[in-house]
């Protein structure tokens, strides 16, 4: 704990770390955070302790907790929730101050009782930049400015600050429009299509169990689409990350559902509540790439909305993004702002920068994020020239039909050591990275994300739980075949090889 202001009646404290991440667990404390939950002007879920703890608690390698705390004659007036990025390599933290909750705070604001704005401001927030020097605080997403334009009389603010604002597709199934939206041809025709498939279920998941059953296939797909589309992977997996819905659920402030389809899951979307009125689109929306044709994500969130509406909800917010499918669904929307302070000036003109690239682009058309996207892609596919320019073609030699029917005599049983043969276990396609294949990893998940809508199956050798041979074929008349044992009785679509291995010298295998 770190006390920076101490008057006669008045309080600044600091909680940082994992130290002060305990403290935020004394029972007074809660108390008066609960307290002041009801009592500031804006406040959300995402400034609750239920949200919040669970969040600093799973993320605490990551990132580091800091805690603004002020008080007035011993009672908590003020509460802004923060969390600092951890350098992996040096554990040095990063001076760039984000919400707690990060990605998944929608609203990332300040909990303060109306009138101890100037309060706010000049003891909590400048305090907070003298205690970390050069230091940049950012809120995400305010919901309004209403509480900071009272500070702006201080002349401070306007220098210390950069203001960006966002647009937030909503639902409102009260509004005018609801019936037109979910009556819509397009949407009860793909709802009709996959229904004729086969049985179709969808589900709130309400248990535990049924719950994380769910997740075991929705960090696989969220991680699959996400590699292909944004070569990101929010669920690593060395790292337990559905804890932190586990625990949400735990809070009653989760709300997931999944679609099955003959008992196998094609999609789900998990959400967070905010209230009894309210359910925002801060999880994730996924679903299975073995049946995009019926695309189940359109599907689900048709029976979503319905079955929000049975449920007494007044909206879904669905969160800024520019995607299509969200103002497909939206009959309103409201403004978020984010918010940078820092007295860093360098800081604050990269900022302005920003905005005004971002506004030329959403002018021509074009969504900020593809463009970040296109930058991270590009420094791949870098990676990638370089690493097969140091080595080469490796695997011209090898004949790989002898190579496959080498596989399918052993199936799997003169594997020894590290070697890992499997199956259609798309879990298996995500142990890439850049220096790999022929291609960087974006690629090579993007075409297997192709290649899996279109009914190709696969192998895939892993070694040390890392991907060094995958190879696709045609779908057989019946899946379970292959499921059931290992058939390479085909010429392959297309085989994939780690080119720093050398498939010759595996000394867990026979010489082929």
């Amino acid at each position: 704990m770190v006390q920076v202001e101490n008057g006669n009646n008045s309080q600044v404290v600091f909680l940082e770390g994992e130290a002060g991440l305990k403290e935020l667990y004394d029972p007074n404390l809660l108390n008066q955070w609960n307290h002041l939950m009801q009592n500031s002007s804006v406040s959300s879920v995402f400034q609750s302790p239920d949200f919040v703890l669970p969040w600093l608690e799973e993320n605490k390698n990551d990132y580091s907790p800091l805690i603004l705390l002020m008080y007035l004659n011993g009672t908590l007036v003020g509460l802004l929730p923060l969390a600092r990025k951890i350098d992996a390599k040096s554990g040095q933290l990063s001076k760039h101050l984000v919400g707690s909750g990060h990605f998944y705070a929608v609203y990332q604001t300040w909990l303060l009782v109306d009138g101890n704005e100037d309060f706010f401001w000049n003891k909590g927030l400048i305090g907070l930049m003298n205690h970390i020097p050069g230091c940049e605080i950012n809120l995400k997403s305010l919901p309004n400015l209403e509480s900071f334009k009272k500070m702006v009389s201080n002349n401070k603010v306007n220098k210390y600050s950069v203001i960006e604002k966002y647009h937030n597709p909503i639902l409102g199934f009260k509004l005018d429009g609801y019936q037109k939206i979910i009556n819509k041809r397009h949407f009860k025709a793909k709802f009709n299509r996959v229904n004729k498939s086969g049985e179709l279920h969808f589900e709130h998941l309400n248990c535990l169990e049924r719950l994380q059953l769910a997740l075991n296939h929705i960090e696989v797909f969220h991680n699959l689409r996400q590699g292909a589309a944004f070569n990101k992977t929010p669920f690593p997996l060395d790292k337990e990350e559905r804890n932190i819905f586990i625990e949400w659920f735990k809070k009653g402030i989760l709300h997931a559902t999944a679609l099955w389809l003959d008992e196998e899951l094609i999609g789900a979307v998990i959400m967070i509540k905010d209230g009894k009125h309210t359910v925002h689109l801060a999880g994730l929306i996924t679903y299975s790439p073995l049946h995009g044709k019926y695309s189940p994500g359109l599907v689900h969130l048709y029976l979503l909305v319905s079955r929000l509406k049975e449920e007494g909800l007044t909206y879904l917010k669905l969160s800024p993004g520019y995607d299509s499918y969200k103002e497909r669904f939206s009959n309103e929307s409201e403004e978020l702002f984010e918010l940078l302070i820092s007295n860093n000036r360098f800081s604050l003109l990269k900022r302005k920068f920003r905005i005004s690239i971002r506004n030329f682009l959403i002018m021509k058309g074009i969504r900020p994020m593809e463009v970040s996207v296109w930058i991270d892609k590009k420094r791949a596919l870098f990676k990638n020239k370089w690493f097969k320019l140091k080595k080469g073609n490796p695997h011209k030699e090898v004949d790989w039909i002898l190579f496959l029917r080498k596989i399918e005599q052993t199936n799997g049983k003169e594997f020894k050591g590290d070697i890992d043969l499997r199956v259609m276990d798309i879990s298996q396609l995500l142990l890439v990275d850049d220096c790999t294949f022929e291609i960087s990893r974006w690629e090579f998940l993007n075409d297997a994300l192709k290649r899996l809508e279109e009914n190709q199956i696969f192998y895939t050798l892993t070694q040390k739980n890392r991907l060094i041979f995958c190879v696709w074929g045609k779908k057989p008349e019946k899946l379970s075949d292959v499921n059931d044992d290992l058939k390479i009785s085909y010429i392959p679509k297309n085989i994939f090889a780690a080119l720093d291995i050398d498939f010759k010298q595996l000394k867990s295998w026979k010489e082929y």
